[in-house]
């Protein structure tokens, strides 16, 4: 409330520097210029007058803004400083002369300045602003100095699929001619986790648009039953990057060993290039392409390489609950090593599909985040035991609501349900997850 009481008391305060002054200078004239968006006329006008109106609040905040808009950012942030000595208040002032610390590559005092504005609970469309400036900083940083970034996450919940597996008691083999019993390890098995994650990436510059960068993340999965199904994933990627005003670019390789019950089950190392541009201060599109080698120690029948691409589009609006909404289309094949039907029939296939994400932001330190995938995957052969050629559309959908509990933790809950369709029984089921996390991120 006090906060709230802060930003109110500073727009009443903007109000009051539109109070007649007692000078020769036309200040409502001064005022209409401004805004109107007339700031080469307004610079002009304050600049005949400005030996005789230096130093009086409402000339030095039009002179100041007008300034800035027409490039005179060292003179403009001199009549702000003025106003804001005499009136520490005001954030309008404020926030005028943090745009203008900016301009002037000042990114540590408009940062401050900045903050201190989002501290007194400014509208909306103010709190949006003032995140753009902060994220531009932040990128520029990133040009000029080494950059680490790491974080840490414990969670734990309730799995009702650990294993993937259809809850059938049995399946049709031979087209229906025979009827193969399933156990309870090769179907659904339900049970308690416990998952921890951590990770960080180090970014340095080699030029001020160009860098490379390392990141490292290790997770571990455990229940409290079903140990078996214990599992691990290792992920270390390197590459290269180049930042542009608008656009970015990033070549990397990577190595991802993933562990079932203590032993590798599977390797995967690939090179991708992901490209990244802004349509606006709002909009961006994204592309990638990569290429995997997949290997399955003792299961040398499933080794492939698979390669994918895709292109998306993401928007930031402006308003209540802030929402933010990306869309990703992509396709891609998985190639068999062994070229024989039966390693087609499982390690082979052409894939495609789409993602939907969508973000609001009810509160500061509240995020609601929503997300869905469809992917599709049409096999290379026919397999030999149920004798069809495997199709599955697989479905996702994710719900996870995060509270900020300050600048380095969060916590909250996460919900996910997925399904995968397959006209082979064996592979069809549904897993429904969910689970409580807590994080805390160094930056």
């Amino acid at each position: 409330m006090t906060a709230r009481l802060g930003w109110a008391l500073g727009l009443l305060l903007g109000t009051a520097l539109a109070a007649p002054a007692n000078a020769g200078l036309d200040l409502e004239r001064l005022q209409r210029l401004v805004e109107r968006g007339r700031m080469e006329r307004a610079y002009e006008l304050a600049l005949v007058n400005r030996a005789a109106n230096e130093g009086r609040l409402r000339f030095d905040f039009y002179y100041g803004v007008a300034a800035i808009d027409t490039g005179h950012v060292a003179e403009g942030v001199f009549a702000l400083e003025r106003v804001l000595m005499h009136r520490p208040g005001l954030d309008r002032a404020r926030l005028e002369l943090a745009r203008g610390y900016f301009m002037l590559g000042e990114d540590r005092r408009a940062r401050q300045e900045f903050r201190t504005v989002l501290g007194h609970q400014p509208p909306e469309a103010v709190q949006a602003t003032v995140e753009r400036f902060l994220e531009a900083m932040r990128r520029r940083s990133d040009r000029y100095q080494t950059v680490v970034t790491a974080y840490a996450e414990l969670a734990g919940g309730y799995d009702s699929n650990v294993n993937s597996a259809t809850d059938a008691d049995s399946v049709a083999i031979f087209d229906g001619l025979l009827e193969l019993r399933l156990n309870g390890a090769s179907q659904a098995q339900e049970d308690a986790f416990w998952q921890t994650s951590a990770g960080g990436e180090v970014r340095k510059p080699l030029s001020p648009s160009t860098g490379v960068f390392g990141s490292l993340d290790v997770r571990v999965r455990g229940h409290a039953r079903k140990t078996a199904y214990n599992t691990g994933q290792v992920r270390f990627r390197a590459g290269w990057e180049w930042r542009g005003d608008f656009s970015r670019l990033r070549l990397s390789a990577r190595m991802q060993p993933f562990y079932l019950d203590s032993s590798v089950y599977q390797d995967r190392w690939g090179v991708g290039a992901d490209y990244r541009y802004s349509l606006s201060d709002t909009t961006a599109a994204t592309a990638f392409a990569r290429g995997d080698r997949l290997r399955y120690p003792g299961q040398p029948i499933r080794d492939s390489k698979m390669w994918t691409a895709g292109a998306g589009l993401s928007h930031l609006f402006v308003g209540a609950l802030r929402p933010a909404v990306s869309a990703t289309v992509f396709g891609g094949q998985e190639l068999a090593d062994d070229g024989g039907d039966a390693a087609r029939a499982i390690a082979e296939r052409d894939l495609y599909g789409a993602q939907l994400g969508l973000r609001f932001v009810p509160d500061p330190n509240w995020t609601l985040e929503l997300s869905g995938q469809v992917r599709r995957s049409e096999y290379g052969a026919e397999h030999q035991l149920f004798l069809r050629t495997r199709e599955e559309t697989y479905y996702q959908a994710d719900a996870g609501l995060t509270w900020r509990i300050s600048r380095h933790w969060s916590a909250g809950p996460h919900l996910r349900y997925s399904r995968n369709d397959a006209n082979i029984a064996i592979y069809d089921y549904d897993r429904t997850q969910a689970w409580l996390r807590l994080r805390y991120d160094h930056f």
